[in-house]
């Protein structure tokens, strides 16, 4: 479930719209990008196919926003003066939010598609809430899952349950970094409200799980869902995945009937976690702030030095998001020559371990010539992280994530690519699987 927009991140956000619509524009970038996923094996084949994979959900996403952005962009691109170009800017953005917020591939969407992949995953069919079209609502839920379902699901995969909780943070963390590293390799426009939109609302939606409100609301949940089919996954995300997080054992009816007296008592309230509980949760609270270490939020140039030789534009950050375990927190760096590169260094933690991994991926290596018809983008991700997944683990286990993509120009402004994930066990962001896993995907990118 996600609660709905409030007028505190409103201001937030259009405060930096503001601030966009008074700086230069840059001509030499490109009026938008689409990079789209188009199928994803093994998820969009067989018997328990399901459509969208993680993967396909972020490009989707990532294409909406881009593609509004650039609306936007044009649309006040030959308005001279100043004032007035800010005000058009400020009013078409804050309409581009506001269709992101609450419209399919937007950004509620992506984080609802999020939760639904991980039971997509483990063959749990659901139902996305933002096809309603209800904009009048305070929460957006993923519905229509049977209590028998949950119960197995924590029975058998604990962690895929508290993966699920948390899906939704990752996957509005996973939008903004796609839309920040799009802005410095291709010149994607108007990237930074969207970016803090996705960062602020996540960071409000954990401090508002800590509040006597959220559960005055999860009464009035209760009240009025009088139908299993009508309830959302776990109510509130973060109460119920610290609630998961730190009991990998209890059976899911231990949470009780239902004060209607139908069906199992599924959404936890602040009240009912312990005072540690709470401690943790308003920890992850305050790390969530690690995410606004952006300066590319705050729109400053990215730093110009040599690398390897030759000048690159270079940006650095830093990045938290929750996991099946407890979280990770870490440092990246993107630079932008001939080809793109991004590097990162974190720390997977969970109740007893703190430990380290490293992210590096490259980014449109042309293969022959600077012009060439092909770019290769490798990736390698390595890591220790704590054994089975779990907040418990006093034991760490290695692992490991690949990708190789290869992008084929078709034409001038379009191209086809084709790229193969592999993965031992363990969590990495945006991929469903915990297992290990070997995956296929192709799709199409198209640049104006």
């Amino acid at each position: 479930m996600r609660a709905a927009l409030s007028g505190c991140c409103w201001t937030i956000v259009l405060t930096f719209a503001i601030a966009w619509a008074a700086r230069p524009d840059s001509s030499a970038a490109p009026l938008f990008r689409l990079d789209l996923t188009l199928v994803d094996f093994p998820a969009n084949a067989g018997p328990g196919a399901y459509w969208p994979t993680m993967a396909q959900t972020k490009s989707s996403t990532l294409a909406f926003c881009e593609l509004s952005n650039s609306c936007v962009a044009l649309a006040v691109s030959r308005i001279r003066n100043p004032f007035a170009q800010a005000s058009a800017t400020l009013g078409l953005e804050a309409c581009a939010l506001l269709v992101n917020a609450y419209l399919p591939f937007g950004v509620t969407w992506m984080h609802e598609e999020y939760h639904r992949a991980v039971l997509s995953n483990r063959g749990i069919s659901s139902y996305d809430g933002v096809y309603d079209f209800n904009i009048d609502v305070t929460a957006i839920s993923v519905s229509h899952v049977t209590d028998e379902a949950l119960e197995q699901l924590k029975a058998s995969h604990p962690e895929d349950l508290v993966r699920c909780e948390e899906a939704g943070y990752e996957g509005q963390i996973d939008l903004a970094d796609g839309l920040l590293q799009d802005a410095l390799m291709h010149g994607s426009r108007l990237v930074e409200p969207m970016a803090l939109y996705a960062l602020f609302s996540n960071s409000f939606y954990i401090w508002y799980n800590t509040s006597a409100e959220a559960d005055e609301e999860i009464a009035e949940f209760n009240q009025r869902e009088t139908t299993v089919a009508q309830r959302d996954i776990v109510g509130w995300d973060f109460s119920s995945w610290t609630y998961d997080l730190h009991r990998p054992s209890e059976a899911y009816a231990a949470r009780g009937i239902h004060p209607g007296g139908v069906g199992i008592n599924r959404y936890i309230t602040w009240s009912q976690l312990s005072p540690s509980e709470q401690a943790y949760l308003r920890l992850q609270a305050a790390l969530s702030l690690l995410n606004f270490a952006r300066p590319q939020l705050y729109f400053a140039k990215p730093w110009r030095c040599g690398v390897f030789g030759e000048q690159a534009d270079v940006t650095a950050g830093l990045r938290h998001c929750l996991t099946p375990f407890g979280f990770e927190a870490g440092a990246y760096a993107m630079a932008r020559m001939r080809f793109g590169a991004v590097a990162s260094v974190n720390v997977y933690a969970n109740n007893n371990l703190a430990l380290p991994g490293i992210d590096v991926s490259l980014l449109e290596i042309p293969l022959g010539s600077a012009a060439s018809a092909l770019l290769w983008s490798p990736r390698l991700s390595l890591w220790l992280q704590p054994r089975d997944e779990r907040f418990d683990s006093r034991t760490a286990e290695p692992g490991l994530l690949t990708t190789q993509r290869l992008d084929v120009k078709l034409t001038g402004f379009t191209s086809a690519y084709a790229e193969l994930e592999a993965k031992s066990g363990g969590w990495s962001a945006g991929t469903a699987e915990l297992g290990g896993a070997l995956l296929v995907r192709a799709g199409g990118t198209i640049t104006f």
